[in-house]
C-alpha cells in the first residue's frame, strides 16, 4: 500500500537560514539514489537551480524566515509498482495538491527495496505570496486520500478507507489493532479455502474455529478483542461472498499449514523452576497448544492472547536469563538496575569534564597529546558505558512492565487460566472437524471408491498379465537382435582394428619420410648457412690473393646447387676453409707440376735416339706410318684409327712402343689446344687496334684467366712483342698487366654478385 508521510524544514538559526532546505534539495537530487534511469523533474521551476529560484521568490515577497519548505515521502509496499509509475503518481500528486501554484522539485529514489518519491516543496506560493498552510488532520483528509486515488488507478493497493477518510473513526493505535486482527482473519481464510467444499462449508469452518460470522448481502466475522465486524470482502476481494466458490475452486489441492507464531518454550522448562516463572510458561505454552490445535480449543477466541504473545515472550525470557525466581527478585533487579544507571551516568559525567578539563589545557604540543590519548581511552570507556547502559534501560523497561501488572492481573484480562492440567492434549480431538452434511456424501463416495478400485485391481492384474507374455517375447526378441549386433559389432571392431592399424603403418611411413625431409632441410640450411659465412669471409679477402675466386666457386658450387640434386653426404660434407683450400691448390699444383716434368723427361727420353732396341726402320711396316718432316732414325709416329697389334713385335719392342704412343698422344693434345687458341684470334691486330680496344676487350683477346695467373703473364708478354709493344722496364709491364687483371677481377665479381641475386630471388 502507498504511504505519504509529511516534513516540515524550519529555518536554521545557526547558519543560513535556508540551510535546511538547500540540503534537502542536494539529498533528493543525488545521482546514487536517483539509481540509471534518474527520474526527477520540475514544476514551476528547473531541477538545476531550484534553490536559487525558490529564495528569490522568498525575497521577492519579503518572506525569507520561518519555515523555508516541506518535504513530501510517497512509498510503495515493497515489490509494487514500477519507477515509471511512482514518477507519474508523484507528479499528479504534486498538481493536485498544490494547485500549480508552488515551486516543488520530484525526484524518484530506487536503491531500496520499495520504491519510493520526494517532494521538496518551496513554502511560500509564488502567485499570491502567501505561506504554505498544514493543519493537523489535513493528511488524513487531503494528502493520503489522493495517493489512495492515483494508486487505484494504476492498480497498487492502498491505505484502508477507515483510517484515511475520517480521522475521528478509529485511533491510530486502534486501527493498527485491527490491522493485526486482518492479518489473522486472513492467514485462517486461505487455510480453509483449500479445506472447504463449498460456500457453506467454508462459513461451518469459521465457526468451528472461533469466530463469529454475521450473514448478509456480505460476510463479517468477530473474535473477541474486536469492537465490530470485520468484512471478508474488505480485507480480500476475493473473499467476498460472489467470488468465494470460484476462489475454494482454485484452492483445492493447496497444502494447509496454519501458522505458530509461539516459541516452543520446552527448552527453557528447566529456568521455570519457581511458580512466579511457571505462571509465564504455562500461559506461552497454553497458547502454543491453542495454536496447534485451531479447531478443537477454537483458536480465534484467544487472537487478542496471542497479539500479546510477543511481549509475553520476551518478558518469560527475561526472567529466566536474568535468574528472576520472584516478585521480590524483580524488584531488586529494577532497583539495582536504577542504581547502576545513576552510576554510569556519574562516571560519564566526570569522563566529560575530564576530556572538557584537558582540552583547556592543551596549548603545548605534549599537552595536545596527552590530550588526545587520553581521550582515545575515555572513547573506548564511554562506549562500554553506553552499551551496558542500553542493557540495563532495556531490562528496567521489562521489570516496570512486569510489576505495572502482575501475572494473575494479566490472566484476569486475558480471561484464561492455564494450569498444567489444563495443557494437557486430548488425543480425541481432530485437528480437521468433519462436516456433517458430507459424512454421508463421504461414505457413498468411499464405497463407489472401493467398488472402483476393486475393478481397477482385476483390470490391472490382467494387464499385468499381457504386460508379462509381450515382456517374455520382447525379451527373446530382444536378445537375438543383441547376439547379432554383437557379431557384427566385433566384424565392424575387426575392420577397425586393421584399418588402424593400416593408418598407423601409413601414419609412422610419412612420419619416418617427414623426419627424414626435415633432417635433409636442416642440413640443407645448415649447409648454405656455413656456405653464406664463408663465403662472406672469402669476399672479404683482397682481390690479389691467388685462390680467392677459386674458393668462391668451390663454394658457390654447393651453395646454388638445388637440394633435391645433393644427396645427404654431400650436405654433411664439410666446407674446406679458405687456408685449407689454398693448402689443397698448393699441393696439387705441385702435384701436376712433379706430373708435368716427369712427363717432359719422358718425353725426352723417348725422343732420344734408341740402338738397344734392336729395331731398323726397315722391319717397321710401312702402310700406317706417315711423315710430315723428317725424324731421327730411331723415331716413328704409328697413327691408327684401331688399337695397334703389337703382338708381332717381340716383347721389348711392343713395349717401347706403347710408350712411344702415349707420348705422340700426349703432343698431339697441346698441339690441338694450341690450335684451338689460334682459332680463337679471328684476324690478326694490330698495335692500333690494340690501343683503341676497351680493358675489357684487351683482358679477353690476351686471354687472361684469373685460375692461371702465371700463363696469363706469359701470354700478355707474347702479345706485346707481337704487336710490337715494349715496355721500358719489369714494373711497367707489371702496372699495364695488373690494370688488365683487376678488370678481369671485377668483371667476375660483378658476375658473381649477379648470380647471387638472381639465385635469392628465385
Amino acid at each position: 500500500m502507498a504511504i505519504t508521510k509529511v516534513l516540515h524544514m524550519s529555518a536554521d538559526f545557526e547558519n543560513v537560514v535556508s540551510s535546511h532546505l538547500d540540503n534537502a534539495i542536494d539529498y533528493i537530487l543525488q545521482e546514487k539514489k536517483l539509481g540509471k534511469l534518474y527520474l526527477s523533474g520540475g514544476i514551476n521551476c528547473m531541477t538545476s537551480g531550484t534553490y536559487e529560484q525558490m529564495m528569490a521568490t522568498k525575497k521577492m515577497f519579503g518572506k525569507t524566515g520561518g519555515r523555508q519548505g516541506y518535504h513530501f515521502i510517497l512509498s510503495l509496499k515493497p515489490g509494487e509498482g514500477t519507477p515509471q509509475q511512482m514518477y507519474e503518481i508523484a507528479m499528479k500528486f504534486a498538481e493536485r495538491a498544490f494547485h500549480n501554484e508552488y515551486e516543488a522539485v520530484v525526484a524518484v529514489h530506487t536503491d531500496t527495496e520499495k520504491l519510493h518519491a520526494h517532494i521538496v516543496l518551496n513554502s511560500v506560493n509564488m502567485v499570491t505570496g502567501y505561506k504554505f498552510q498544514y493543519k493537523k488532520g489535513d493528511w488524513k483528509r487531503i494528502y493520503q486520500p489522493i495517493t489512495n486515488e492515483l494508486c487505484a488507478e494504476h492498480g497498487l493497493s492502498t491505505v484502508p478507507a477507515e483510517y484515511s477518510k475520517e480521522p475521528s473513526n478509529v485511533p491510530r493505535n486502534e486501527f493498527q489493532k485491527n490491522m493485526k486482527f486482518h492479518d489473522l482473519i486472513r492467514e485462517d481464510c486461505e487455510c480453509l479455502l483449500a479445506l472447504s467444499e463449498d460456500t457453506a462449508h467454508f462459513i461451518w469452518l469459521l465457526r468451528r474455529l472461533g469466530y463469529e460470522v454475521k450473514e448478509g448481502m456480505h460476510i463479517a466475522v468477530k473474535v473477541p478483542g474486536m469492537k465490530r465486524f470485520a468484512r471478508l470482502d474488505t480485507i480480500d476481494k476475493r473473499y467476498a461472498k460472489d467470488n468465494l466458490e470460484q476462489t475454494i475452486a482454485e484452492a483445492q489441492g493447496r497444502k494447509v499449514d496454519f501458522p505458530v507464531r509461539t516459541i516452543n518454550v520446552d527448552k527453557y522448562h528447566a529456568y521455570g523452576s519457581t511458580s512466579y516463572q511457571k505462571r509465564y510458561y504455562y500461559q506461552i505454552r497454553g497458547i502454543r497448544v491453542v495454536e496447534k490445535y485451531r479447531f478443537g480449543y477454537k483458536a480465534a477466541k484467544y487472537y487478542k492472547d496471542i497479539m500479546l504473545l510477543q511481549k509475553l515472550q520476551e518478558e518469560y525470557l527475561f526472567l529466566c536469563d536474568n535468574h528472576i525466581h520472584s516478585f521480590e527478585d524483580l524488584l531488586d533487579y529494577r532497583s539495582n538496575a536504577v542504581d547502576e544507571l545513576n552510576q554510569i551516568r556519574s562516571e560519564q559525567q566526570e569522563i566529560y569534564a575530564r576530556n572538557a578539563s584537558l582540552k583547556r589545557k592543551c596549548d603545548t604540543p605534549e599537552g595536545l597529546r596527552e590530550y588526545q590519548a587520553e581521550h582515545l581511552k575515555n572513547g573506548q570507556r564511554l562506549d562500554e558505558l553506553k552499551k551496558r547502559a542500553r542493557q540495563l534501560r532495556k531490562g528496567k523497561s521489562l521489570s516496570e512492565r512486569q510489576m505495572a501488572a502482575s501475572i494473575n492481573e494479566a490472566l484476569e484480562r486475558n480471561g484464561t487460566d492455564y494450569t498444567a492440567e489444563s495443557l494437557e492434549i486430548d488425543p480425541s480431538i481432530s485437528d480437521v472437524p468433519e462436516y456433517p452434511v458430507a459424512v454421508a456424501r463421504l461414505k457413498a463416495e468411499k464405497e463407489r471408491r472401493e467398488a472402483e478400485a476393486r475393478a481397477e485391481a482385476k483390470r490391472q492384474a490382467a494387464k499385468r498379465a499381457a504386460e508379462e507374455r509381450a515382456k517374455r517375447e520382447a525379451e527373446a526378441v530382444r536378445r537375438a537382435a543383441e547376439q547379432a549386433k554383437q557379431e557384427a559389432e566385433q566384424e565392424a571392431e575387426a575392420r577397425r582394428r586393421a584399418d588402424w592399424e593400416e593408418k598407423s603403418r601409413e601414419k609412422a611411413r610419412r612420419k619416418e619420410e617427414q623426419m627424414k625431409k626435415e633432417h635433409i632441410r636442416d642440413l640443407y640450411n645448415q649447409m648454405i648457412s656455413e656456405a653464406d659465412r664463408l663465403a662472406d669471409i672469402a669476399y672479404g679477402i683482397h682481390f690479389d690473393h691467388p685462390y680467392k675466386w677459386e674458393y668462391i666457386n668451390y663454394i658457390d658450387e654447393r651453395r646454388f646447387t638445388p637440394m633435391t640434386e645433393l644427396t645427404e653426404e654431400d650436405m654433411q660434407k664439410p666446407f674446406l676453409t679458405y687456408e685449407q683450400f689454398v693448402a689443397e691448390k698448393e699441393r696439387m699444383k705441385e702435384s701436376v707440376m712433379d706430373d708435368a716434368m716427369q712427363k717432359e723427361k719422358d718425353i725426352m727420353e723417348i725422343r732420344k735416339p734408341d740402338r738397344k732396341d734392336g729395331i731398323s726402320q726397315t722391319e717397321m711396316p710401312d702402310q700406317d706410318v706417315e711423315q710430315s718432316e723428317p725424324l731421327e732414325p730411331s723415331v716413328y709416329t704409328i697413327v691408327q684409327t684401331d688399337p695397334p697389334n703389337l703382338s708381332i713385335f717381340p716383347t721389348e719392342v711392343s713395349d717401347t712402343l706403347v710408350q712411344r704412343e702415349t707420348v705422340f698422344q700426349t703432343q698431339d693434345s697441346l698441339s690441338n689446344v694450341e690450335k684451338d687458341l689460334e682459332k680463337s684470334v679471328e684476324k690478326a691486330v694490330t698495335k692500333q687496334d690494340y690501343q683503341r680496344m676497351t680493358d675489357k676487350e684487351k683482358a679477353e683477346w690476351i686471354g687472361i684467366s684469373l685460375s692461371d695467373m702465371p700463363g696469363s703473364i706469359k701470354r700478355f708478354k707474347s702479345k706485346m712483342e707481337q704487336i710490337g709493344i715494349w715496355h721500358e722496364s719489369t714494373l711497367e709491364m707489371t702496372e699495364a698487366f695488373m690494370k688488365l687483371w683487376n678488370q678481369v677481377e671485377k668483371q667476375q665479381d660483378m658476375q658473381k654478385k649477379e648470380d647471387y641475386r638472381r639465385v635469392l630471388r628465385r
